[in-house]
């Protein structure tokens, strides 16, 4: 009993690390955009910088619960190919 509740931990604790380096990814690309929004930046790189901050902040952050509602259901899934696509809804 205890070797199957910490397996099933272990395996859970696995699928929660992918959308957790997906967060990490997306706070590098927000803080990189973020440095390229600052005043003095040139206009060209400041608007490139905008670009990005909306799309990752709007995309990913706002979307984060269904990030890692997805994410999860990937990795625990045994047939990783259909696990994302049976979760949407019909």
């Amino acid at each position: 009993m205890k070797e199957a509740i910490q397996q099933s931990m272990r395996t859970f604790a696995r699928a929660i690390i992918q959308p957790v380096m997906f967060m990490a990814v997306s706070g590098l690309v927000i803080s990189i955009a973020a440095i390229m929004r600052m005043n003095f930046m040139p206009e060209m790189i400041r608007t490139i910088g905008d670009f990005f901050f909306g799309i990752v902040n709007n995309g990913a952050i706002g979307s984060l619960s269904i990030i890692f509602c997805v994410g999860i259901a990937t990795a625990l899934s045994k047939k990783k190919t259909d696990a994302a696509i049976d979760m949407l809804p019909s």
